[in-house]
């Protein structure tokens, strides 16, 4: 009866062993062996718009040099204090040393995490720094703890002008 059924399933067996073949590729690296993660350092940091805090805003700090396989985004949220901590490989880990482009999108609405609707929701922000491409915020992160400066992103020199660098705040 089994052997029956199994003749009529479909080759579910032919994804499965596809699928690991992809995991474990994709771990390995397609064959270099020197694949290690970077060290990270923790990163705090507090984030405003108006003076007030940018609570639920995505922040993301992007590699400027993404030569290196380990070169991940590391990413925060920012509660309701207007603070974040990022995250690269796990839970509040922190980010790697290196120069940073900043990006911050700053939804009007929750995500719907149920997916419904076709409309992601609107970035409070005009999207002005929600592309590495078109931010002008910056980060330089180094081999230590850091926290960061707190930011306010209406600051007329986060908006026009230079590129605005997050700093780390004096001890």
């Amino acid at each position: 009866m089994v052997d029956s059924l199994d003749r009529h399933a479909p080759p579910l067996h032919r994804f499965a062993a596809w699928g690991a073949l992809l995991a474990v590729a994709s771990v390995c690296g397609c064959g270099r062996s020197d694949h290690q993660p970077l060290a990270v350092y923790s990163v705090r940091g507090e984030l405003f718009v108006d003076g007030k805090p940018a609570e639920h805003a995505a922040i993301a700090f992007h590699p400027v040099n993404r030569t290196e396989w380990a070169s991940a985004t590391s990413r925060g949220v920012v509660d309701r204090e207007g603070r974040f901590t990022l995250t690269t490989y796990a839970v509040n880990d922190g980010a790697p040393e290196g120069e940073y482009v900043v990006t911050v999108y700053w939804p009007d609405r929750p995500l719907n995490p149920a997916g419904e609707g076709d409309n992601l929701p609107t970035d409070r922000l005009g999207r002005r720094f929600a592309s590495a491409a078109q931010s002008r915020l910056r980060a330089r992160l180094g081999r230590q703890a850091a926290t960061l400066a707190r930011v306010d992103l209406n600051d007329k020199d986060v908006v026009d002008g230079d590129p605005h660098y997050f700093v780390e705040q004096a001890p």
